[in-house]
This record gives C-alpha cells, sequence and structure tokens, in this order.
C-alpha cells in the first residue's frame, strides 16, 4: 500500500483491558537498504543516533546474519540458549541458524521516534 503499512498487524489487550491494534510496517519498506550477509557473518551499521542499551549509548550496531544485533562486536554464533544470547549486548529477533545467501535477504532502516 502507499502509505507503507500492509497485512503485518499486532493485536493486544494492554492492562486497562483496552483492545490495541497496531499495523507494522511492510517487511522491507520502501526506505529499507538491503545488507549482503553470508552464512554465520555480520556486517557493521552506523547508526543516525545514540542507542542507549542497558545503560551505555551505541553509535555503532553489527547485524549478523543469523537474526540478531550486537553491539560490541561482531558475532557470528548460530544459535543457543539464554547463556549465549546474554554473553554480550544482543537484541535477538530470531535466533538461529539463518542463511541468507540461500533465497533470503536482510534489510534494515532507521526509523526515530514520530516517523
Amino acid at each position: 500500500l502507499s502509505d507503507g503499512y500492509a497485512t503485518c498487524r499486532v493485536e493486544q489487550w494492554d492492562e486497562f483491558l483496552h483492545y490495541n491494534e497496531y499495523r507494522l510496517p511492510d517487511l522491507p519498506s520502501p526506505r529499507a537498504q538491503v545488507l549482503v550477509l553470508e552464512d554465520d557473518s555480520a556486517t557493521q551499521v552506523q547508526l543516525v543516533d545514540p542507542f542507549p542499551f542497558y545503560g551505555k549509548a551505541y553509535s555503532t550496531a553489527y547485524v549478523g546474519s543469523n537474526g540478531y544485533i550486537t553491539f560490541d562486536g561482531p558475532d557470528t554464533a548460530k544459535a543457543g540458549g539464554l547463556n549465549v544470547h546474554y554473553a554480550r549486548p544482543r537484541i535477538s529477533g530470531l535466533f538461529t541458524d539463518l542463511v541468507p545467501s540461500m533465497g533470503g535477504a536482510v534489510y534494515y532502516e532507521f526509523i526515530r521516534d514520530g516517523d
């Protein structure tokens, strides 16, 4: 759709039992940039604004091909439990052994509050 939103929806009840529905951006959005990643690789992305995460502000993120972002350097872990996840500053969307070069792609986009 022309407004950048489509079929992906998140539906939930808030703490006051009010029903909320959020439309999430298409993936990828028209503004997203593709990252060329091989199996078990990561690439550095400079952030447009410092990102505060557990008491530290990061200006660089490392996007991994296995479904996560790290902040203190690249990581190539394929999967793991909580001990692997929390071994370094990491945000995991899908922490598993992915191979984008076999028919997938990894995209990123900077979105500021209010965008």
